[in-house]
């Protein structure tokens, strides 16, 4: 697992949340009850994704303690988790606000950041690990096999920025690019003179917090101002918005599911039609060559 998802999904949960609720009682002596009574509590604070993720830990917690012998059974079982807040809603671009976005970002100074992100949904992750020894340019093939992070070192307690293996195995993967988008890469590429392809002046590699102040934001900021001069009000989305804009309008329009799956990285089909697919009958119909009439 890596770092940053170790941080986020087990370490700041039990430290900050499981550890200060149940103090220093004994494993043996926390019941079903008191599970659920620390769920209940939660409810009105916490989203419930993140309820969720509090349920796995200690879950997972009590089984090893099971297996261990220091319990004799989980009473994390038939835990129920439900929340108060609403989840918030992930906003998209429709499909010609996309394309007026792209279109801008092919005159900004870090307009090649959100073209890789909005056209082929890959993460800010996944974009700041790009070396140039990942791209093919005569076949016109990126090679999405690494991420950058920043995660707490445990023992200076300090943010550092790290290198890693992507997410999982399914998000290592090949995309295939456009010719244009090929030739902007391969006009950088003659131009830099580092190993990654998002880097700083001075040819490191970027800070993910950094990035997103410095490039991300200038560039949404300069966008929207620039459409808004023009009478179109062009909202700033965040760069996980930009990859659930292109599923979005991947799966909406059509397109093959396994295809679609394949280049954002998803193991799962029916979570990518459950998490960007709207119910359209319609498109549905037309899809298979239902004809009504």
């Amino acid at each position: 697992m890596k770092d940053s998802s170790f941080e986020y999904h087990y370490r700041i949960p039990v430290r900050d949340y499981l550890i200060p609720y149940f103090q220093k009682r004994r494993m043996q002596d926390i019941r079903q009850i008191d599970i659920q009574s620390y769920f209940n509590k939660q409810k009105s604070v916490l989203a419930l994704d993140t309820l969720k993720c509090h349920r796995m830990v200690l879950h997972r917690i009590f089984a090893s303690a099971v297996q261990n012998g220091i319990v004799s059974k989980n009473p994390c079982e038939d835990i129920r988790v439900i929340s108060d807040k609403k989840p918030k809603e992930k906003r998209t671009y429709t499909e010609e606000q996309c394309n007026l976005v792209l279109d801008y970002a092919k005159t900004h100074r870090f307009g090649l950041d959100i073209t890789l992100m909005l056209e082929y949904g890959i993460t800010r992750s996944e974009l700041l690990g790009i070396q140039w020894d990942d791209i093919d340019f005569s076949k016109c093939i990126l090679h999405i096999c690494r991420g950058i992070a920043s995660v707490r070192d445990q023992e200076t307690m300090k943010m550092k920025t790290t290198v890693g293996e992507t997410k999982n195995r399914f998000r290592d993967r090949y995309i295939p690019l456009t010719k244009e988008t090929t030739s902007r890469l391969l006009a950088d590429y003659v131009e830099k003179k580092c190993d990654f392809v998002v880097c700083t002046h001075d040819g490191r590699m970027q800070n993910p917090r950094n990035w997103e102040r410095r490039r991300y934001k200038v560039f949404m900021h300069d966008m929207h101002k620039h459409y808004l001069e023009n009478g179109i009000d062009i909202p700033e989305l965040t760069a996980h918005e930009l990859r659930h804009t292109r599923a979005t309008l991947w799966v909406n329009s059509g397109k093959n599911l396994f295809a679609v799956a394949d280049v954002l990285g998803h193991s799962d089909l029916k979570m990518l039609r459950k998490r960007y697919a709207h119910s359209d009958v319609d498109a549905t119909r037309k899809m298979l060559g239902i004809d009504s009439d």
